[in-house]
């Protein structure tokens, strides 16, 4: 008989001054989102996928499980200043709406050596919104909404080799967004560089790759009833963003105005915008490779736990560049750059980053307590990959330690699993 297993987690987030990992995933599914991401060992799930595709072979029956994670951010920034523009300092919070990750999959043995399993998820994203009043938050200058996505669906083959050794692999295949909406700092300071009168309006930049593709390639070792031994490997996704800069907030006075303060500030007759939606692209901001490995122990037939280390491949990411095609920004910038105190050839705009490779710690521990029902715990402690002399508003990142619990109920053909996670900045 076929069994069908549906899973519908409740996952919240409450995150304070940080990102979700650096925009690494808290988890892909409730039962190893509850033992804190220590899942490589486990892996008996089609979210196997992800966490080891060899543990697909552990799926003797065709499995369907779907699920969403509900993430609340709540954010604060104390005594933030801007000391060259002498702002500051204020506490600023952030207004991030609850964000929503649903995920998919399905798993099913073809035969007794071979396993199949596809899924649908995100392995890497969130948004975060800031007050966008400067004069609430000085670092809406630097962004008040940045939001970075990677989407996928990933297909995987698994093979045992005998009781001990299992082999799989999976090819993700998906897209990728990056959003960032900043006050413009050039535009007010060339208003009142000039005029004296400010000119109050946001760039908002918006960029997709429609297609990119990484790789997941795993191996599952069983030397006794009571251990399993994992081992995980996810490549590097090169990522090419196209997309648009534009202004926005300007009404038509306000852009004639811009223009007239464009000219003085070149001193040319000629230098005017006739649009405000212009062409950029980016392909230095690629969603790094990790290693994750771990060891399941199961002292007694109700109790198991695990420990896992995920390596980042977080220093790959050295800056942040944003290429400026279209000739008529690259002009614009340039004069825009001056009246901001900036220096810029107009051709691109860069943000060291600099970033530090991680290595997380993750635990988990599973009770079977009744015949149907199961609790689980979690802790994992996430480093930042961020460096103090590249932290800002875009990377608002922090060391992080990450509590979990669940519960799950095994209901003949069905199973619900649920689980809470809280995060703590150190």
């Amino acid at each position: 008989m076929k069994k069908f297993l549906l899973v519908f987690p409740m996952l919240f987030f409450c995150v304070s001054n940080s990102f979700a990992g650096n925009v690494d995933t808290y988890g892909i599914g409730s039962k190893a989102s509850a033992l804190g991401g220590a899942f490589t060992a486990y892996a008996d799930d089609p979210y196997a996928v992800y966490y080891n595709p060899a543990g697909l072979t552990q799926i003797r029956s065709t499995t369907l499980s779907t699920g969403v994670m509900a993430i609340n951010p709540i954010l604060k920034a104390k005594d933030f200043q801007v000391a060259d523009l002498n702002i500051g300092p204020t506490n600023i919070y952030d207004k991030s709406p609850v964000l929503f990750a649903p995920h998919l999959g399905f798993a099913m043995p073809i035969n007794e050596k071979i396993a199949a399993g596809i899924s649908v998820y995100a392995p890497f994203g969130l948004m975060v919104e800031w007050e966008k009043n400067p004069a609430k938050n000085p670092g809406a200058y630097n962004c008040y909404k940045a939001g970075i996505t990677r989407e996928v669906a990933t297909p995987a083959l698994a093979y045992q080799v005998n009781d001990q050794w299992s082999f799989g692999l999976g090819v993700s295949m998906g897209k990728a967004t990056d959003e960032l909406k900043v006050q413009s700092y050039g535009l007010y300071a060339l208003g009142v560089g000039v005029m004296g009168t400010p000119i109050t309006a946001a760039e908002k930049i918006k960029m997709d790759d429609n297609f990119n593709y990484s790789f997941n390639v795993g191996t599952m070792y069983k030397p006794s009833q009571a251990v399993s031994i994992g081992l995980t490997y996810r490549s590097k996704t090169d990522v090419s963003y196209d997309g648009h800069l534009e202004f926005i907030g300007l009404d038509d006075s306000e852009k004639a105005r811009l223009n007239t303060l464009l000219q003085i500030g070149s001193k040319s007759a000629m230098t005017s915008l006739s649009k405000y939606k212009f062409d950029v692209s980016m392909d230095n901001m690629d969603f790094p490779d990790q290693v994750q490995g771990g060891i399941r122990y199961q002292p007694y037939d109700r109790l198991s736990m695990e420990m896992d280390v995920v390596w980042t491949h977080w220093s790959m990411i050295d800056k942040e560049t944003l290429k400026i095609d279209d000739p008529e920004l690259r002009n614009t910038l340039a004069i825009l750059s001056g009246f901001a105190g900036e220096t810029t050839t107009g051709a691109s705009l860069t943000n060291l980053r600099d970033w530090n490779d991680t290595r997380q710690l993750k635990f988990g521990i599973e009770w079977l307590m009744t015949d149907i029902c199961r609790l689980r715990g979690g802790y994992f402690y996430d480093p930042t990959p961020i460096p103090d002399n590249t932290f800002d508003v875009v990377w608002a990142d922090a060391d992080k330690k990450t509590y979990s619990i669940g519960m799950g109920l095994d209901l003949n053909r069905w199973t619900v699993d649920t689980v809470l996670q809280y995060t703590m900045v150190e």
